[in-house]
């Protein structure tokens, strides 16, 4: 009675422990006669070849010579596809009946049948195994514990029955009740304690990660939390001590075993960051991670004999090309390989000698499992001290780098202060430069004289425009230029920026053509400002670099939805290959002119702003090509499908004479897309034949669009010659398209039959409205029709009372110049103060506040001025700020106090007439 009670204390005793993940010492009473023993040495091995032996048969005398012994620490059979039998002989010399118990310390057996005999010389079975429906044996445990019974003055033999889908290398332990208790709980405190530094490890690495980001702290978590399952898995705490279910175990340890291998390649590929010290190398490892990948999918699928078998090899191999891969990194200079290789060579080593036991080839005295877990957990530490001695260089480094960055900073707003106080000084003797030369070329000169005024412009507006891009670089630096979004029309900025440049390239003899693609819509929203601005630098520095061909701006969809595509085609000298990579760079080449690496610069900035891209293609001697993408989004909302007129012109005969084959393809391109009927030529005769050929089959000419400056027959000798033609019966219309300063004189263009000169670049708008009001289909819009008089415009102008508010000698004069040019009566005040006195006393129409004077500035005079009004309820005076600040910020804040518009300084005369216009009542 007694000795059951003891029995069932230390079953109880045992499940409890079942429950600790910590050491315990467990008293199960004083019998510890029999300490625990490793009786491998001692146990007789069978392999059943044929799998058809039963107990009866290896029982039996002829069979007790076929029981050899290993004389080895543990049984080492290796991965055995066939039954084994075991052969434990216990004797007890006492004299009172005694039990032991037996522990086959391996938890991946799959099935075990223990063999206990009986007083009548027949055997009791008792099933156990992880592929078994209760797995655990006579008592609860890492391994399969079996109690055997030995009567007094006896020797009882005992047999096993083994199957094993994974390797067959175990120890066999012989201890007492009590000591068995010993055993797990020393067992539990030791695993319990590598396993605790485990999750240690594996809560360091996620908290680090949380904090720093780097993916290798992440991948170093994910393989302690996968070395930590497989040691778990093959200790037999879990599928067997925890989570007792059939299969589960064997499917951790492969598991854990391949997701150790899988995890342990993705942490040395971040670790030794392969991606660019190896491309090649980092390949090989995503090929092994693929390859563990595919193991782990098949699990369910094959025996798991194989796939035992193969993981035990790719273990093996794969930790072999780790290293490897480590050794290279090393040859390759990269500083952590080392510490790396040490990490891993303790790693290295075990997983060798764990195959090696797992294929019988050698023998050890500790199971695999401990040797596994040492080595580990001394890679965990090694890497823990190299990984933190890398997070505090990252800290130090950071730390320098946010040092530099704000010393940069406060670099780049102190250049940013000086490029806007020089820009602003700079800008008054400016304008007097160009308002003057202004004044000067509109008064009665020599050619000399002219050309000295012409030149005189010319430069200031270039040292202007070479102002404005050092101005912008700087707060494109310091990130003070903004992009807004609003609605334009992109006809209208092909047409603006054309303008521009039109005179520019009639004096250099170039072509300028420019087009917008069909699926390109017109109404666009955007920043139509910084859109000119980069077209505007790439169309200059093609004009610099051309001297002789075209220049063609191109607009079409980009690559991507809702995306524009801008292209500067030319034919100049191209660039050469060694200065593309640096060309959008500010200090590409010394050589350079200033506008052409500064204005490339800054077009690279505002488009990175707006969200895109830009690049370029060049061939020496053949051109370049300049295109950028940004986003645009199409307004199409309100906008017509077609013009009114457009279906009038479907089916008409046109023919295009020019000799420049890119202009032809544009206006061909554009006509076929209003439904007519295109025919080209190049030169004037060969178009003469085409005509009057058409004339002789009945099918003649509705319009003819012709070049004015055309090699052999010009366009007005082509345009008599039609005229004078028998054959061409029809009334054709002409048009004609030439630069301003060769074109003819209207009266030359009537007497030869041309209905209309247009001015070269000619937009698609343009040309359609043209053809339309020629053939009747819209009303003309004559200039004089639509706008004002001349003489009443004048007449309005001598009726404006101005007030100058300007501290600046040299602008009161200029601005005084400009306004008397144009017959308007003016004041001069020289502060703010003076100007809100002024406007009290006396009526003016206008007022002109420059926004940075003494005593009283611009911005606050404004607010005083129309807080005068408010109180007194009079009708607000439009002031315009004129001022050589010209920042957004400076805007917003005109606007702010009560400004009506911003004029940057140096103005000209044309903007000041137009502002004086817009803001008078007229």
């Amino acid at each position: 009675m007694q000795g059951c009670i003891k029995q069932l204390s230390l079953l109880a005793l045992l499940c409890c422990l079942s429950f600790l993940a910590q050491a315990a010492t467990v008293n199960l009473g004083n019998d510890d006669s029999l300490p625990t023993r490793n009786i491998s040495a001692s146990v007789g091995v069978l392999i059943d070849r044929s799998d058809m032996l039963g107990i009866q048969d290896v029982s039996s005398a002829s069979f007790a010579d076929r029981f050899k012994s290993q004389d080895l620490k543990q049984i080492h059979l290796g991965f055995q596809r066939h039954r084994v039998w075991l052969k434990i002989c216990i004797s007890n010399p006492e004299g009172i009946d005694q039990s032991a118990v037996i522990n086959l310390d391996k938890a991946s057996l799959a099935n075990i049948d223990f063999y206990q005999p009986t007083a009548a010389g027949q055997f009791l079975v008792e099933k156990a195994g992880s592929h078994t429906p209760q797995v655990i044996g006579d008592l609860p445990g890492t391994g399969y514990l079996f109690i055997a019974h030995v009567t007094a003055h006896s020797t009882a033999t005992f047999y096993f029955s083994i199957k094993s889908d994974l390797t067959l290398s175990f120890p066999v332990l012989l201890s007492s009740l009590y000591q068995a208790g010993i055993s797990l709980s020393w067992k539990n405190m030791i695993y319990g304690s590598g396993l605790g530094l485990l999750i240690s490890i594996l809560i360091y690495h996620i908290f680090v990660f949380i904090r720093t980001r780097q993916t290798p702290n992440l991948h170093y978590a994910w393989y302690t939390l996968a070395i930590g399952l497989y040691l778990a898995a093959n200790a037999g705490y879990l599928g067997l001590y925890f989570f007792t279910q059939p299969y589960l175990q064997n499917f951790l340890e492969i598991s854990g075993l391949l997701l150790s291998l899988l995890t342990a390649s993705r942490f040395t590929q971040s670790f030794l960051k392969l991606h660019r010290l190896s491309p090649l190398t980092n390949q090989i490892l995503w090929l092994q991670i693929a390859l563990l990948s595919l193991l782990l999918i098949a699990i369910p699928w094959v025996p798991l004999l194989a796939i035992a078998r193969i993981s035990s090899l790719a273990a093996m191999f794969g930790s072999m090309l780790i290293l490897g891969i480590t050794l290279h990194a090393m040859w390759l200079g990269e500083a952590q390989a080392k510490v790396f290789l040490w990490a891993g060579t303790f790693s290295l080593l075990s997983v060798l000698l764990s195959v090696l036991l797992s294929f019988g080839r050698i023998d050890l005295p500790i199971p695999a499992g401990w040797m596994v877990l040492m080595a580990t957990l001394l890679q965990g530490l090694i890497i823990i001290l190299t990984m933190g001695m890398s997070v505090g260089k990252l800290r130090t480094e950071l730390m320098q780098m946010r040092q530099r960055a704000l010393a940069a900073e406060s670099e780049i707003r102190s250049r940013s202060r000086f490029m806007m106080q020089l820009s602003h000084e700079m800008r008054t003797p400016m304008s007097g430069i160009l308002g003057m030369s202004e004044l000067l070329l509109d008064t009665p000169l020599t050619p000399n004289q002219h050309e000295y005024a012409s030149t005189i412009q010319a430069s200031t507006h270039s040292l202007l425009r070479i102002l404005n891009d050092l101005l912008d670089y700087a707060n494109s630096q310091s990130n003070q230029i903004s992009i807004v979004s609003e609605p334009f029309e992109l006809d209208a900025l092909l047409k603006d920026c054309l303008d521009i440049f039109r005179s520019r390239a009639e004096d250099k003899h170039l072509e300028l053509v420019g087009s917008r693609s069909k699926d390109l819509p017109n109404k666009a929203l955007g920043d139509p400002t910084r859109l000119r601005q980069v077209i505007s630098s790439l169309l200059r520095n093609a004009l610099r670099y051309t001297h002789h061909g075209e220049i063609v701006l191109s607009l079409m969809a980009g690559s991507a939805p809702d995306t524009l595509r801008g292209e500067v085609r030319d034919t100049g000298i191209g660039i050469p290959a060694e200065q593309m990579a640096h060309l959008f760079t500010p200090d590409n080449n010394p050589n350079e002119q200033p506008e052409t690496h500064f204005g490339l610069s800054i077009c690279q900035q505002l488009i990175a702003l707006m969200g895109g891209k830009i690049g370029a293609e060049s061939e020496e001697r053949h051109g370049s090509i300049f295109w950028f993408e940004v986003p645009l989004r199409a307004q199409t909302d309100d906008e017509p499908a077609r013009l009114p007129f457009e279906d009038k012109l479907q089916g008409l005969r046109l023919l295009v004479v020019d000799d420049n084959h890119t202009s032809t393809r544009v206006i061909e391109q554009q006509s076929l897309s209003w439904g007519m009927k295109v025919t080209t030529s190049d030169n004037g005769a060969e178009a003469l034949a085409i005509a009057r050929n058409a004339a002789t089959l009945g099918e003649p000419f509705d319009i003819i669009v012709l070049d004015h400056n055309m090699p052999g027959m010009s366009g007005l000798q082509l345009a008599a010659r039609i005229k004078e033609d028998l054959l061409i019966t029809n009334d054709v219309l002409v048009l004609m398209l030439t630069g301003v300063r060769m074109a003819p004189t209207m009266t030359m263009a009537i007497n030869v039959g041309i209905r209309r000169v247009l001015t070269k670049p000619v937009t698609e708008r343009d040309l359609k409205t043209a053809i339309a009001e020629e053939l009747g289909h819209l009303d003309r819009q004559r200039p004089r029709e639509r706008e004002p008089k001349i003489a009443d415009i004048q007449q309005h102008l001598r009726q404006l009372r101005v007030l100058i508010a300007e501290d600046n000698h040299l602008s009161q004069k200029v601005i005084r110049g400009m306004l008397q040019k144009l017959g308007v009566e003016c004041s001069v005040v020289a502060n703010g103060k003076e100007a809100v006195e002024e406007v009290s006393r006396r009526s003016y129409d206008i007022v002109l506040m420059d926004c940075d004077m003494p005593f009283v500035d611009g911005y606050v005079a404004t607010q005083a001025i129309r807080e005068w009004e408010r109180q007194t309820r009079r009708r607000p005076i439009p002031i315009l700020a004129l001022t050589a600040h010209i920042l957004d910020e400076h805007q917003a804040r005109s606007l702010e106090v009560g400004m009506n518009e911003h004029l940057s300084k140096p103005v000209e005369l044309s903007q000041l007439r137009e502002a004086l216009l817009r803001w008078s009542i007229y």
